[in-house]
């Protein structure tokens, strides 16, 4: 593989890629086999002959406990070890640790000993803690930015598949060897053993990948390393926040995993294997809204689905209280919900997280994700232990709980959620293709100057960029009360042509372009009658002069004829030609000091002309 494939370069398709990927199936296989081979044990010698439901809960809170709380101790260590070594070689130590510890738990199974169970699995979340952040902070260094969300839904696509097969392989090992200490044993080292050794071998595949910190000091100091990884995470607000919402998503699936154990033995009374149905029916869930979130993301990171994953698990989780007969379909359609939800967070942050300090933040995550997951394991020993709820009502509270979260993000990202609602509904009349979308830089602002072919536009390319796009529209446009409403939500900059002129607008969007964001502007100043490109009526040079950002010129091609443009001279009252409109929306090469607009209008004629658009100067 090539240096440049090695820094970010390579497709899903390579070979470090593939074997990160079955590394990562194989130990999330071994990990949840180990649990849910323990955790029944546990339940069986705590909960003692009369069934304690008491002890039962206990167990799994243990379980859980035991796994996520190293995440918390070794948060610090994990980011160190990800950003000061290769991450390929933190990977495979890792599935080293994990073949000496499955004989550790094959031994502490044939002891019948539940708390070296329990110690064992323990270790297992250490080395899982230790491997997190090189596994996720290497997908930016192995492949290309645009793959980034498509190979988090395949991520969390094998990560489902692991924990169906894990679970399903651990609770029917407990079944099969229930009797017999030694066969448990003998079964459960050639199960455990044969896995942990697999990793091991897939994750030679990897190719090597050069340290991003070597200079990186060692933390001393565990806990205030840890806090201060954790303010270094808060001190990038976007990042932090995204953190949040990750940590939301484990507690939830946590507490659902949790409360499906009880719902199935203890409120419906079936085996212990029927728990693993119901489990894999959530991680099949959770693994469709993965890929489904990947492929809604069209090749960029898509927070709009956020808001919608969120209300998924606030409708779905109620259901299950509401109409409890249903609950399979009800977990399916929950775990899309959330797989929805942590898809975008999860590429946002390994996409927006500065190279030199990935694995720093990424370990910071982990610790909000596992500290949660760890009260998740106390709340849910109050509410189904203490307090004695039923599974199907701690579903509920779950629902409503996650009400606030909605609502939150759809205030935190209406410009996303509204390019979401955006892309459903223009797709059913459109199929947007995008060219160029590397010229839109990453970071900092930019000014988009762009052709103006339907009412649309402006919604078409906010579509088409990952980041928030601040629209500058002329105020004749926005005449009621209701579209001034939603385009001030939508972070719309009003202006009184010329534009040059309306020093408020022409300060508000160099002010915004100053501050890194984007803004676009349609310089012909109304939709084309003709087809054809008009004179730019909108000077917006100074703008870009002041706010020291470049000019990226777009041309929104192949929407002349549609419904929602002026051809045959009509707006709507026509048929469109075909169904769906193919459109092409390309962007150029920044500009840098253009001379005049005639410069950055010639750049835009330019783009049209790549696609054999009619495209004419006057």
């Amino acid at each position: 593989m090539t240096e440049s494939k090695q820094n970010g370069q390579g497709g899903l398709l390579s070979r470090s890629f593939l074997g990160l990927l079955l590394t990562q199936l194989l130990g999330a296989a071994n990990d949840n086999m180990f649990r849910w081979l323990v955790v029944p044990i546990g339940k069986e010698l705590l909960a003692g002959p009369a069934g304690d439901g008491a002890g039962a809960a206990l167990a799994l809170s243990i379980g859980l406990a035991c796994f996520v709380l190293p995440y918390l101790l070794f948060a610090a260590v994990a980011g160190y070890l990800a950003d000061r070594f290769s991450k390929r070689t933190i990977i495979v130590c890792c599935k080293a640790a994990e073949v000496v510890l499955m004989s550790a738990g094959a031994a502490a199974i044939w002891l019948n000993n539940v708390y070296l169970m329990f110690f064992v699995l323990f270790c297992m979340g250490t080395q899982s803690a230790l491997f997190g952040p090189s596994k996720l902070g290497s997908l930016p260094e192995m492949l290309r930015p645009e793959k980034l969300s498509v190979a988090n839904g395949m991520i969390g696509l094998t990560t489902i598949l692991a924990t169906v097969a894990g679970t399903a392989a651990g609770n029917v090992l407990y079944e099969l060897t229930r009797e017999s200490a030694a066969q448990r044993a003998l079964f459960s080292a050639a199960a455990l053993l044969g896995v942990a050794a697999a990793g091991l071998a897939a994750s030679l595949a990897i190719q090597k990948l050069p340290p991003a910190n070597p200079a990186r000091s060692v933390p001393k100091r565990l806990l205030r390393e840890t806090l201060n990884d954790l303010g270094f995470l808060a001190g990038h607000s976007g990042l932090f926040r995204v953190a949040l919402g990750i940590a939301f998503f484990w507690m939830v699936a946590s507490l659902a995993q949790l409360n499906v154990d009880g719902m199935i033995v203890e409120q419906f009374g079936r085996a212990q294997t029927d728990v693993a149905v119901a489990l894999a029916v959530l991680a099949i869930g959770v693994g469709l809204g993965s890929v489904l979130a990947g492929f809604l993301s069209g090749g960029k990171v898509e927070l709009g689905l956020v808001p919608l994953g969120a209300a998924g698990v606030v409708v779905f989780s109620i259901l299950l209280n509401a109409v409890s007969q249903g609950y399979i379909a009800w977990l399916l359609l929950l775990g899309a919900s959330g797989g929805m939800f942590n898809v975008p967070l999860a590429a946002y942050m390994q996409h927006r997280s500065p190279a030199e300090s990935r694995g720093r933040i990424l370990a910071a995550g982990n610790f909000l994700a596992f500290a949660g997951m760890l009260c998740v394991s106390g709340v849910f020993y109050i509410l189904h232990g203490a307090l004695k709820l039923e599974a199907t009502a701690i579903f509920l509270i779950t629902g409503i709980a996650t009400v606030p979260v909605l609502l939150y993000a759809v205030t935190l990202l209406p410009w996303a959620t509204a390019r979401l609602m955006v892309w459903l509904a223009a797709h059913t009349v459109y199929r947007v293709r995008v060219e160029g979308r590397e010229h839109l830089p990453d970071h900092g602002g930019a000014l988009l100057v762009a052709n103006h072919v339907t009412w649309l536009d402006g919604l078409l390319l906010m579509m088409s960029s990952s980041r928030p796009l601040r629209l500058l529209v002329e105020s004749s446009h926005l005449k009621s009360g209701a579209l001034r409403r939603a385009a001030r939500l939508a972070g719309v900059i009003e202006f009184t042509p010329p534009l040059q002129e309306d020093s408020r607008a022409s300060g508000e969007a160099a002010a915004a372009l100053g501050g890194g964001q984007l803004a676009c502007v349609f310089a012909e100043g109304e939709v084309t009658r003709t087809g054809q490109l008009q004179e730019f009526r909108h000077d917006v040079l100074e703008i870009a002069r002041q706010a020291g950002v470049p000019i990226v010129p777009v041309y929104l091609d192949e929407l002349w004829g549609s419904i929602f443009s002026y051809e045959r001279g009509r707006l709507l009252w026509k048929l469109p030609r075909r169904w769906p409109y193919r459109v092409t929306i390309r962007f150029g090469r920044a500009i840098r000091g253009a001379a005049g607009m005639h410069e950055i209008r010639e750049a835009v004629r330019q783009l049209g002309s790549v696609g054999g658009a009619k495209v004419h100067l006057p």
